[in-house]
C-alpha cells in the first residue's frame, strides 16, 4: 500500500479575530526565528510552502501548530509521479535564506576563535544546517569534498562571504554552489 503525502501551504491568512503581529510573534516562536524573518518568509504576499511531502499524521500536526499560533494553512493531497517528489528530510531546511545563514555563520566563526559573548545555538544552528544540507543529499552529491565537517562549514563560510550576491537566495542552495565550487578546486 502507497503511503499518501501532503503539502502543506499558508497564504497569511490569520485566524478569526488574531492581529497579524501577535501571530507573527507566535510564529516567530514556533520556528525560533525574529519578527522580520518571519515577515519575509511567511507574510511575502505569495503562498509559502511548509512542507512538501509529510504524512497525514505530520500534516495534522503542522497544521495543529499553526491554528494554536493563529494562522491557516492549507493540507493538499498531492500525488507521486515517479520519483519527482523530494522526502521531508531533503525539504525541512528550504525555508531559510541566505542571510539567515550568514547569521549564523557569524556565530560560528565567533566560536571558531573562542570569542566570548556568542550566541551558541547560532552557532551550533550552521553547523547542523551545511552538514544537514549535505546529509539530505543521501549520498547523491555530484562531486565529493576531502573534508571534515568544521572544514565544510569554513569553505561554506569562505563562499558565502564572497558571495553577498547571493544571500537573498535559498541557503541550501548556496551551500550546494560553495560545496560544488569547493570540490572543483580540490581536482
Amino acid at each position: 500500500m502507497e503511503d499518501k503525502r501532503y503539502k502543506i501551504t499558508f497564504d497569511g491568512t490569520l485566524s478569526g479575530g488574531m492581529a497579524k503581529e501577535g501571530v507573527k510573534k507566535n510564529l516567530a516562536f514556533l520556528y525560533n526565528m525574529n519578527a522580520e524573518k518571519i515577515e519575509r518568509i511567511f507574510f511575502a504576499g505569495s503562498p509559502t510552502v511548509i512542507k512538501k511531502s509529510v504524512d497525514y499524521k505530520t500534516a495534522i500536526k503542522i497544521k495543529a501548530a499553526f491554528n494554536r499560533a493563529g494562522a491557516v494553512c492549507e493540507i493538499q493531497e498531492i500525488t507521486k509521479q515517479g520519483n519527482d517528489i523530494p522526502s521531508e528530510r531533503e525539504v525541512s531546511f528550504a525555508f531559510l535564506l541566505g542571510n539567515d545563514l550568514v547569521e549564523m555563520m557569524r556565530e560560528y566563526d565567533r566560536v571558531m576563535k573562542k570569542v566570548s559573548n556568542i550566541n551558541s545555538t547560532a552557532a551550533s544552528s550552521y553547523h547542523a544546517y551545511v552538514m544537514g544540507v549535505c546529509d539530505a543529499q543521501g549520498g547523491k552529491l555530484e562531486y565529493q569534498l576531502d573534508a571534515d565537517s568544521h572544514q565544510t562549514c569554513a569553505i561554506v563560510g569562505v563562499y558565502l562571504k564572497a558571495h553577498p550576491e547571493k544571500w537573498h537566495q535559498s541557503a541550501a542552495q548556496i551551500v550546494l554552489e560553495a560545496l560544488k565550487n569547493a570540490s572543483l578546486k580540490q581536482r
